[in-house]
């Protein structure tokens, strides 16, 4: 039975965190919650609703069939109320919102069909060099889901790398690792 993680999505067609094309697979999931964390919407490791408050034009949409009265569209406060929010088991704000100024964020996937997803792009990846890279979040705080999904990449001839901060056990890290052509790290400090 493949291991089942969620992740937010997968770029297909990257040209960094890694030789070559690649596609980065965006894992949700970390421990540190750094301040200055660049996917702040991928610390929690179940899928959430996010809002953009930038995108929000405050049309009131999203407000009015909220069931728990979450969301306040006041100009300097524009937020949902996590407390009082129902989470994705509800998610009519995101449907309504006519801006994409909120989304579900994650979804559920095994080890199995990611690789499947991944292996679609195995000419591209072979022809300029690249591969796949679990980004995220962080790869060590889903060991297994990561060790499967490296694993059957490599076996299907598919550059394998991480991108992690480190920031866990050695135990999944070496499980990690040996099924990866190369470790990109992020000292945090």
């Amino acid at each position: 039975m493949s291991v089942k993680a969620i992740i937010k999505a997968v770029d297909e067609y990257a040209v960094h965190d890694g030789p070559g094309a690649r596609a980065l697979v965006f894992l949700k999931g970390c421990t540190l919650q750094c301040k200055w964390c660049q996917n702040p919407e991928l610390i929690k490791f179940e899928p959430q609703i996010w809002f953009h408050k930038a995108l929000c034009k405050g049309c009131g949409k999203c407000r009015d069939v909220c069931p728990v009265d979450a969301i306040n569209l006041e100009e300097d406060i524009k937020r949902i109320d996590k407390e009082k929010c129902l989470g994705v088991e509800c998610s009519k704000c995101v449907e309504v919102c006519p801006h994409n100024a909120l989304q579900v964020v994650g979804y559920e996937i095994t080890a199995e069909e990611l690789w499947r997803e991944l292996a679609k792009y195995k000419c591209f990846y072979q022809g300029s060099g690249g591969g796949i890279t679990l980004t995220g979040g962080d790869p060590l705080h889903l060991p297994d889901f990561s060790a499967e999904v490296l694993e059957l990449c490599k076996k299907d001839n598919i550059h394998t790398a991480i991108e992690t901060s480190l920031y866990g056990s050695y135990k999944n890290l070496w499980k990690i690792a040996e099924h990866c052509d190369l470790i990109l790290t992020d000292i945090k400090h």
